[in-house]
């Protein structure tokens, strides 16, 4: 297993490419639905959790003590925005999204969340 990448305090270039993805699957882009429907979310299904590091499309938060993985297709990007605004952020558990706050570009800053134990589906052309 690749050792866990470590976030950098404050990247200095620019982000990295995005994934051309077209699915709205869990670990790939978020439907705007979906992102209404976790602003609508009672304040239980929230947690607050810091996003440790990412491993190949693995990213890593910590809740509390407890780590958990989850899955994404864009962990650069992902990465890079954690370097911008800090590694804080808001966990979804009922529509598994990772809010990262201040949002620095609003919807750009919610990654869907798939469970590590799930086999990834491959990302498709948007097109």
């Amino acid at each position: 297993m690749a050792d866990l990448h470590e976030l950098p305090i404050r990247s200095p270039s620019g982000p990295p490419e995005r994934p051309r993805c077209g699915l709205y699957f869990a670990g790939h882009t978020p439907h705007y639905i979906q992102v209404r429907l976790c602003r609508q979310s009672p304040e239980e299904a929230w947690k607050r959790v810091i996003v440790m590091g990412v491993v190949g499309d693995v990213v890593v938060l910590a809740d509390g003590e407890d780590l958990q993985s989850y899955r994404n297709h864009e962990t650069a990007y992902l990465a890079w925005v954690v370097s911008q605004v800090g590694a804080e952020a808001e966990l979804n558990t009922e529509y598994h999204a990772l809010f990262l706050s201040p949002w620095p570009d609003e919807a750009r800053s919610v990654f869907s969340m798939q469970a590590v134990d799930r086999e990834p589906r491959p990302c498709t052309s948007a097109g």
